[in-house]
């Protein structure tokens, strides 16, 4: 008969200053909307209120256009290459 060990995992603590991909990441792999809450208030931030506002208020108008990227390689860039193969 085989045994399954359940292992617990303990709450993971972000290092001061976290970036903001650090704290989403950690509150998507929480299993409860109480815990992801918990997190969100815990690393509470300016920039990461500024980011979910931008994400999910549909009142908010981005003055970034929608679309692919325009870009043009820089030609100095190619140059560079070119010289140091």
């Amino acid at each position: 008969m085989t045994t399954t060990k359940k292992t617990s995992k303990a709450q993971v603590k972000l290092p001061p200053n976290p970036f903001i991909f650090e704290i989403l990441d950690l509150v998507s792999t929480q299993r409860s909307k109480a815990k992801k809450i918990e997190i969100l208030q815990e690393y509470r931030d300016p920039s990461l209120v500024s980011v979910l506002i931008w994400n999910f208020d549909e009142t908010v108008v981005s003055v970034i256009p929608e679309g692919e990227v325009p870009y043009n390689p820089n030609v100095s860039e190619e140059n560079f290459k070119n010289c140091h193969k």
